[in-house]
């Protein structure tokens, strides 16, 4: 979309779209009623209006806007064309937007309503003829307008396959360690404290037995704090595969799982006879 020509019935707000999509697009906007009317409301001659169109129409990247119904040449600015935009609202939307906008004079009304039988047809025969490869898009109401606007916004980023196939040697080489350090360093942050089982185990308290300068803690029931860890574990678990190593000492988790494996190394696997 570098060159634009916007089309449609008076007032029906062509001048802002082309003035939004300058903004989105960064293509220069030519507003085709300031050129045409001469001081005064004239009309500029058609053979001398074809020859300024050729002049504008000249450059590479544009947006022209502007319908000057039975005054204009049209063709020149459709050949030129890779995009054209219709805007075929209703007379009654136009209407009040006129009424509200300005004082319009009376050939103006005259064109407003005569526009669906004398006016749309000779563009919808003109821009097969004179724009066969250009894309069209007709808009019927704003809602459809306010679609397409905010796609136009949204630009797409295109990826090289070089640096497709860099990044997913980058992802595959750094994608464990990272997920792992994020793992530990969410893992290291909530903690639940151990409910420790009513019974010994092996005479021993499990708390007694891994640190015996700890206190025992008095078991408690769930509480929020565990709740958001088990959210948590459970968000980890898709994209990170199984939970960290969670290990005990005294009363509290460990679920780092560098560490993990270290002290599963030293004490054993929950071996505790």
């Amino acid at each position: 979309m570098k060159r634009v020509v916007i089309l449609g019935r008076g007032a029906s707000g062509k001048s802002t779209l082309a003035r939004r999509l300058g903004d989105i697009t960064g293509l220069p906007v030519i507003e085709v009623d300031k050129i045409f009317w001469q001081p005064g409301l004239i009309a500029t001659p058609r053979a001398r209006w074809v020859v300024m169109q050729e002049k504008l129409v000249a450059g590479d990247r544009w947006i022209m806007d502007g319908d000057l119904g039975p005054y204009d040449a049209v063709e020149v600015r459709l050949r030129a064309a890779d995009t054209i935009i219709l805007l075929d609202f209703s007379l009654v939307r136009c209407a009040w937007r006129a009424i509200r906008r300005s004082r319009e004079r009376g050939d103006f009304w005259r064109w407003l309503l005569a526009y669906r039988y004398k006016s749309r047809p000779i563009l919808k025969a003109a821009i097969p003829n004179h724009a066969p490869n250009a894309k069209l898009n007709v808009f019927r109401g704003p809602s459809a307008l306010a679609r397409f606007v905010e796609e136009t916004a949204v630009t797409p980023v295109v990826w090289s396959r070089d640096v497709a196939r860099w990044c997913r040697c980058g992802l595959s080489v750094a994608g464990p360690f990272v997920c792992r350090c994020l793992t530990s360093l969410t893992c290291f942050r909530f903690h639940i404290p151990l409910i420790e089982p009513d019974g010994p185990i092996s005479g021993i308290r499990l708390s007694e037995k891994v640190s015996r300068c700890r206190p025992r803690e008095i078991a408690r029931p769930l509480g929020k704090t565990d709740e958001a860890q088990h959210f948590m574990q459970g968000c980890l678990r898709k994209p990170f595969g199984r939970r960290p190593y969670q290990l005990v000492l005294g009363t509290q988790p460990l679920k780092q799982p560098i560490a993990g494996v270290l002290i599963h190394r030293l004490i054993g696997r929950a071996d505790w006879s």
